[in-house]
């Protein structure tokens, strides 16, 4: 027993949150404020009752979190009510699946990290 709660367990019965980070390229910075959370929002809310029950979802949050080093970086975090346990990874997959619909329907583009490498003429 004491080694299981070493492991600090999380208790999902009454309830959680599941967090999703997700970034989009520097180029769509002037609606990287207001417009993108809101759409984000948006499209997420239409979607995500396939996944769970209306009556299951508390609230849905999608916020611009930090200007990464390659990407704006948003937070979408949606609090469920208990008894859902059991769905905890297929909703963060579907919010992360969501994001990616939603950036491919507004044309926002996805970055990815980039390694250049110079050479110096010895």
């Amino acid at each position: 027993v004491q080694s299981f709660i070493e492991q600090n367990p999380r208790n999902l019965s009454s309830g959680y949150r599941v967090t999703v980070e997700f970034g989009i390229d520097y180029v769509h910075q002037n609606e990287a404020s207001a417009e993108i959370p809101k759409k984000l929002k948006q499209y997420i809310e239409s979607k995500i009752t396939n996944v769970v029950g209306s009556q299951d979802i508390r609230e849905l949050y999608v916020t611009l979190f930090r200007a990464g080093a390659s990407s704006l970086d948003f937070e979408i975090e949606l609090d469920v009510g208990p008894d859902l346990g059991h769905l905890y990874e297929p909703i963060e997959h579907a919010l992360s699946r969501f994001a990616i619909e939603c950036c491919s329907k507004n044309n926002w583009q996805i970055p990815f990290p980039q390694l250049t490498v110079h050479r110096q003429a010895v």
